[in-house]
């Protein structure tokens, strides 16, 4: 860093659902349709380092507590009083400037009250690991801009899969995984979706057709690339993947708790393409219980109570349902409390 003096720093990560999430102290969360300040699936804001205030916080945004496991895909800026750009350090984040103090580097987490705010920001600040692994800017007017209008707006749209083997790899994705298809068993492109998720299968020779080239393709097992698929709970992943064994599936991996804190667990497709099932869940509880903002008391006991609900979680738990899962079985799984999963159950019409 160089020697003009830091007055702000810009905040940019991933917001990724499973990961981060706001908890608002006198709102239902779920009414929220957008998260405040994620755009493109990134979070982005900047601090007044000397007033502890979210400079991009809107009044009605409200008073909320803002948690997220970072670790090492974030970007942090630092500017000066004219918000020009002093130095930006990718990677894991600088606790000893971004709250918590105790976070190792791989979390944020903070209170936002409703004029935009910040508790449990420090008064002091220790900018050695901007002085270490910062990268000075090059430019000396250029502030920070948006995220979208750093890049192009892009949308990711649909996993394209080529396959002479259509109606296995039908069966596999509509009848084990629930994905959805109007295919008629003869044509050569096959369209499957599930929410926002959407596959299509195309014959390999009727593609090098299209394209007048051939292509070579692997044997066996796949190891070029895989889908991933999350989860609720580490419990869901061994409950998951012993299902998916009892169907027939090829087992890659068994179930594994990962040195990063993931469960994951590996299986292929009919076309040998790999699979990831995988959870970072398990330890919600034991960090709600380190933290002090207003929901603690009610989210010690239920590691999920208060968040929200997704469109996937919510199939995965009528998928359970309807196989006879238990309410409480379900609580354990979600780790939400039952009043949770009946309320949830009745919404989606399943329970009166």
């Amino acid at each position: 860093m160089n020697n003009r003096q830091a007055r702000y720093i810009h905040l940019s990560f991933p917001f990724r659902e499973e990961l981060c999430s706001y908890i608002f102290a006198f709102e239902d969360e779920e009414e929220k349709q957008q998260p405040p300040l994620v755009n493109l699936g990134y979070w982005q804001g900047t601090i007044d380092l000397q007033a502890h205030k979210l400079l991009e916080w809107k009044p009605d945004f409200g008073e909320c507590y803002l948690q997220a496991k970072v670790c090492d895909s974030g970007t942090y800026t630092l500017l000066d009083a004219d918000k020009k750009t002093i130095c930006t350090l990718k990677g894991y984040v600088p606790n000893d400037v971004i709250p918590p103090k105790d976070g190792a580097g791989d979390y944020i987490h903070f209170s936002i009250n409703a004029d935009g705010t910040v508790e449990e920001w420090p008064d002091m600040y220790d900018f050695s690991e901007f002085n270490k692994r910062a990268i000075p800017s090059t430019t000396q007017s250029s502030p920070i801009l948006p995220y979208a209008q750093e890049c192009p707006i892009l949308k990711f749209n649909t996993i394209g899969l080529f396959t002479d083997k259509q109606p296995q790899m039908v069966a596999f994705y509509r009848d084990i995984w629930g994905f959805e298809t109007t295919w008629n068993g003869y044509e050569p492109n096959v369209e499957m979706t599930y929410g926002s998720m959407r596959l299509i299968m195309f014959s390999r020779k009727e593609f090098e057709h299209m394209v007048s080239q051939r292509f070579d393709y692997p044997k066996g097992l796949n190891g070029t690339m895989e889908f991933s698929f999350d989860l609720p709970t580490f419990d869901a992943v061994d409950i998951e993947y012993a299902r998916c064994l009892e169907l027939g599936v090829q087992s890659v991996m068994p179930p594994t708790t990962e040195p990063w804190g993931q469960r994951t667990a590996y299986i292929a497709d009919p076309d040998g393409n790999l699979i990831e099932i995988s959870s970072f869940t398990e330890s919600v509880k034991k960090e709600q219980r380190k933290k002090t903002y207003t929901l603690d008391d009610k989210r010690q006991e239920h590691g999920n109570a208060y968040l929200p609900w997704e469109e996937e979680a919510d199939r995965y738990l009528i998928r359970l349902y309807d196989e006879g899962k238990s309410i409480k079985e379900l609580a354990e799984i979600f780790e939400r409390n039952k009043g949770g999963i009946r309320s949830r159950l009745k919404k989606l019409g399943k329970i009166e």
